[in-house]
């Protein structure tokens, strides 16, 4: 009896394992159908896949050309010069038509296509007129720059940075006063965090907007026992259960409506707390915000809980002012974040309104060159691979 039910169970085994193998080989070809679709290669391409790159750069060359002559552009006045690798395709374009309205509509159209709108600007010539610079690509990757001009041909295309840098300026919302106006006013798009319910708060993300610069929330969380001074309310606390720590990232997302992202306030303890961690981020995905880890411990692990989320981050590289007031040495270290930017390709840096490095970046965000380091908001570098 025992040997027949050996039979029956071998049997069984064998059938389980030939239908485990057939819906696996079935999954396999469902997913490698998939990849070849265009969602499919949009995604290879996201993540980098060289041939499905130069994939979508043909398909995004086709769409911009089309596009173009759709909005009336004469074929004679679009000029492309092809790229390769990392050099973007770049179509120089002359047109009748509204800068603005140009814009959108190839902006729509490489969404639509399935590309990324990576950046733009405009940009006003006191001699040839104004004129605008718009990237596409992957979520990785440059692979078009259109430069358009009105009623004249395009201008030759600036030199490419060698690298890119965020500097964000945390800390505001204590205060509204001549020191705050001056870093507000720093050329460029320095990046303003700002800490909620704070009685300036609101004022400082106005302003902010008004302004042009990037706007984050600088989320309050746990620091270690002992430290000289509060988090502040609300605040992310180890030990809290998921759904208290949810809340407390929407009360104070809410009390700042319309920010770009969220970094870390303090924190050294709660951000080294995997399941607080993972409940904010729940959050920021939600939300569509990308997320800069501080770094206040070496242990962090809020960026893994990041990643796990599909949530945008970066880490912090270096804070500029820490255990300063002299505006020599955070002068230094922006110098150190510049060349960074120049080896890797980017970089982030954090200071704090303070008056030290308030003049340290108005010395230093001037000398900036095109080709050399370009200063952007923290969001354009949120899908930069983390080291």
């Amino acid at each position: 009896m025992a040997r027949r039910r050996s039979r029956a169970s071998a049997r069984t085994f064998s059938h389980r394992w030939i239908g485990g193998s057939l819906s696996l080989l079935g999954f396999v070809l469902v997913v490698g159908t998939w990849l070849q679709s265009p969602p499919g290669r949009w995604f290879l391409a996201d993540h980098g896949v060289s041939t499905a790159v130069q994939w979508a750069r043909e398909r995004l060359s086709s769409t911009l050309v089309e596009t173009l002559r759709s909005q009336g552009v004469p074929a004679d006045s679009i000029r492309v010069r092809a790229g390769h690798d990392d050099v973007p395709t770049t179509l120089r374009v002359s047109t009748d038509g509204d800068l603005l309205a140009l814009n959108v509509a190839l902006s729509g159209a490489v969404e639509n296509a399935g590309g990324h709108v990576l950046r733009g600007w405009r940009h006003e010539d006191p001699k040839q007129g104004p004129w605008i610079e718009l990237h596409f690509g992957t979520r990785r990757v440059l692979t078009h720059r259109v430069l358009a001009r009105r009623g004249r041909v395009a201008p030759p295309p600036p030199p490419l940075p060698r690298g890119r840098l965020a500097i964000v300026l945390d800390d505001f919302g204590n205060n509204f006063n001549r020191l705050t106006r001056r870093a507000i006013a720093l050329p460029g798009p320095v990046t303003i965090s700002v800490l909620p319910e704070l009685p300036h708060s609101l004022r400082a993300l106005a302003e902010a907007k008004r302004a042009g610069k990037p706007v984050m929330l600088h989320l309050p969380m746990e620091p270690e026992p002992g430290a000289p001074v509060e988090a502040g309310e609300p605040q992310v606390r180890v030990g809290m259960d998921a759904d208290a720590v949810r809340a407390v990232v929407r009360r104070a997302l809410d009390d700042l409506p319309g920010v770009a992202g969220v970094n870390n306030h303090m924190g050294s303890r709660a951000t080294r707390s995997r399941p607080e961690m993972d409940a904010v981020m729940e959050v920021l995905a939600e939300e569509g915000l990308v997320f800069l880890d501080s770094q206040t411990t070496p242990r962090s692990v809020a960026h893994l809980a990041a990643g796990a989320a599909g949530v945008p981050h970066l880490r912090n590289d270096l804070f500029v002012d820490r255990e300063t007031r002299d505006p020599a040495v955070v002068l230094q270290r922006l110098d150190e974040l510049a060349d960074k930017a120049r080896r890797r390709g980017w970089a982030v840096g954090i200071g704090h309104v303070n008056e030290a490095t308030v003049v340290a970046l108005e010395m230093f965000l001037p000398r900036l060159r095109p080709g050399d380091v370009v200063l952007v908001g923290l969001p354009e570098l949120a899908h930069e691979p983390v080291d």
